[in-house]
């Protein structure tokens, strides 16, 4: 997108993220003369069609633009399918900041997000039009992750809020007669059950995701990590972080 002028650019970023705020998570434009870095503020008319560049892993993704393309004829989104992960699409936004060859707009999960703030990568929109509107469409606290706590600041737009949910095995919940849980006390006994009729049974599997391990800590009110102004701290001593564990 190097090709346009930044006029056009900023104004393409702020009317895609303004429309569908469900399609887009957080922009990564380059601005004029090809510098890879967004301008801080500001979006203006295009004055013509335009067109937008957006990377995703999402799949599927790329039938909701083609209705929003079909609906927009003047805004015409291009989706290139990108590897999830940090060896994929995040090496590849690394790749194209030092190129000046970002795309206009991309997806990137929170905890990623703040890295690409630092480098100046990703633009504010809190001044485009629509993006404003956008906001009560969402719950507070996803909104406010795109924000970073700054007022008349909207660096990125929710996707999706990743809700967990418990599968189980009905068939031999069935066989050993065991109740399903609600509550994670009546889940350990349902697990002391399990082991004593199959002790080569296991009621789940963490594996080494981290994010899985913080969601049980945000279910049961955990904050390990607390911020006071220019201060971060990390703890796994709390009351709620010990029975977690």
């Amino acid at each position: 997108m190097n090709g346009y002028r930044t006029s056009v650019r900023h104004a393409l970023r702020g009317v895609a993220l303004g429309v569908l705020p469900l399609l887009l998570a957080a922009a990564c434009g380059g601005s004029g003369g090809g510098s890879g870095h967004p301008s801080a503020q500001g979006c203006h008319p295009s004055g013509g069609k335009v067109s937008l560049t957006f990377w995703s892993w999402e799949p599927g993704i790329d039938k909701i633009v083609d209705v929003w393309n079909k609906q927009n004829p003047n805004i015409q989104v291009k989706v290139k399918e990108v590897v999830s992960g940090a060896m994929g699409t995040y090496q590849n936004y690394n790749n194209a900041i030092k190129a000046h060859t970002t795309p206009d707009i991309g997806m990137i999960e929170y905890d990623s997000l703040g890295s690409y703030r630092l480098q100046n990568a990703l633009a504010n929109l809190a001044s485009c039009p629509g993006v404003a509107k956008a906001q009560s469409a969402f719950v507070p606290w996803t909104w406010s992750q795109g924000t970073f706590g700054q007022a008349n600041a909207v660096y990125a737009v929710p996707q999706d809020t990743g809700p967990m949910a418990m599968y189980y095995r009905k068939d031999i919940f069935s066989r050993y007669h065991i109740p399903v849980p609600s509550t994670w006390d009546q889940y350990y006994q349902d697990a002391k059950l399990l082991k004593a009729a199959d002790p080569a049974a296991s009621m789940m599997h963490i594996g080494q995701d981290a994010a899985w391990f913080e969601g049980l800590l945000w279910q049961d009110g955990a904050r390990p990590f607390d911020t006071n102004g220019n201060k971060v701290t990390v703890s796994l001593t709390g009351t709620a972080e010990k029975q977690v564990t």
